[in-house]
C-alpha cells in the first residue's frame, strides 16, 4: 500500500479500489466535526465522494471476473461500508456475488491444503470468514435464516489467528504464534466463535 501511495500515477487498479474502499470506511468512523477538522468538508460529502470513487475503481478493476485477492478485499470492505445504506436485498445479492468470486479463487478450502504460504493462508482465512459472517448478517436483514450455508468441515478455512496485523508479513515462513491476550482481532474472533457454534447447532439439528 505504501508503494502504491508513493507512485499514485501508476497505481494498479486493484490497489486503487482497495485504497478508495479504505478511505470510505475510514470516513464512516469519523464524526462530522472530525471530517471538517481533518478534511475540510462535511462527512456527507466525503461519504458520497469516496463511495462513488470505490464503485468506479471496482468497475475499472473488473471485480466481477477478478481472481485478485486485493480486488476482493476492496469489494468486501465496500460491502461492509454500505450495509446501512443499500436496501437489504440488494446488499444480500451483492454479497452473494462476492462469495462466488471467493469460491472461484478456491477460498472455500483452507490455504494449507492448497500449499499456500502462511501469510496468504491467514489473509484468505480472514477474508473468507469476514465475508461469510457478513453474508449471514445480510441474510438476517432480509428476513432469511442466518448461517444457512455455513458448512464447516475438514477442508474449510480455519478460523483467523488471534494476532495483530503487524505480526503478519509476506515473507514469514511459518504461521504466527497466537496471542493469549486480546488483539486487534478480538471482535472478529468473538464473531467467528459464535458462527462456528451456530453452524454446529444447525448440523446437529439436521442429523436429528
Amino acid at each position: 500500500m505504501d508503494k502504491a501511495i508513493s507512485n499514485i500515477e501508476n497505481i494498479p487498479k486493484g490497489f486503487e479500489a482497495l485504497m478508495f474502499a479504505i478511505y470510505h470506511i475510514a470516513i464512516l468512523s469519523l464524526t462530522d466535526d472530525e471530517c471538517k477538522d481533518f478534511m475540510g468538508e462535511t462527512r456527507a460529502i466525503l461519504l458520497r465522494r469516496y463511495m462513488a470513487a470505490t464503485k468506479a475503481a471496482l468497475s475499472r478493476a473488473r471485480f466481477m471476473s477478478t481472481a485478485s485477492i486485493v480486488v476482493l478485499q476492496a469489494l468486501v470492505i465496500h460491502l461492509i461500508s454500505i450495509r446501512d445504506i443499500y436496501a437489504p436485498r440488494a446488499l444480500w445479492n451483492l454479497t452473494g456475488v462476492a462469495i462466488r468470486i471467493a469460491e472461484g479463487m478456491g477460498m472455500r478450502i483452507d490455504g494449507t491444503l492448497l500449499g499456500l504460504s502462511p501469510f496468504e493462508t491467514e489473509i484468505r482465512r480472514r477474508l473468507w470468514w469476514q465475508l461469510k459472517l457478513h453474508d449471514a448478517r445480510a441474510a438476517e436483514l432480509c428476513g432469511q435464516a442466518k448461517f444457512q450455508d455455513f458448512v464447516l468441515d475438514k477442508t474449510s478455512p480455519k478460523k483467523p489467528a488471534n494476532v495483530n496485523d503487524a505480526d503478519l508479513h509476506p515473507s514469514m515462513l511459518q504461521a504466527p504464534e497466537e496471542s493469549t491476550r486480546p488483539t486487534e482481532m478480538i471482535w472478529c474472533m468473538f464473531r467467528t466463535e459464535l458462527a462456528g457454534f451456530a453452524s454446529a447447532q444447525i448440523d446437529r439439528k439436521s442429523v436429528v
